[in-house]
C-alpha cells in the first residue's frame, strides 16, 4: 500500500513527504501511521526493471532506503542527469524511468 501523509495532504503541499519527521519516519519504515491514507500503488523503472513504490518518495528517499552511498552514483531521471541537490526535491511519479550509475574504483 502507498501512504499520502494527511498532514501535507490538507495543506495542498505537493511535498507531502516531507509532512513531518514522524511522517517522514513512517514513510521510510514502511509502518502504518494514522495520518496517513491509502493512495495508489506507483509503477516506476530503475535500471530497466519495472517497480512498485509502496510509499511515495523523491529520490533521496529513495536513495536512502536502498542503502545506496550518494557520493558514488549518478541519477538519470526521465532521460536526464539530475544533480545530488536536486534528488530532495524530485518526487517519484507513475511510469517515471530512473537509471542509477553506480561509479567503481579499481585498477
Amino acid at each position: 500500500m502507498n501512504w499520502l501523509c494527511m498532514t501535507r495532504y490538507r495543506s495542498g503541499s505537493a511535498f507531502f513527504v516531507y509532512a513531518c519527521l514522524r511522517c517522514r519516519q513512517h514513510i521510510l519504515s514502511g509502518a502504518v501511521c494514522t495520518s496517513f491514507r491509502e493512495v495508489n500503488r506507483l509503477k516506476i523503472t530503475v535500471n530497466g526493471k519495472p517497480l512498485v513504490l509502496t510509499v511515495p518518495m523523491t529520490i533521496s528517499d529513495f536513495i536512502e532506503s536502498h542503502q545506496l552511498n550518494p557520493a558514488t552514483i549518478v541519477i538519470e531521471f526521465n532521460g536526464a542527469i539530475v544533480a545530488a541537490d536536486g534528488w530532495p526535491s524530485l518526487i517519484m511519479q507513475e511510469n517515471d524511468k530512473m537509471e542509477i550509475i553506480t561509479f567503481v574504483g579499481g585498477g
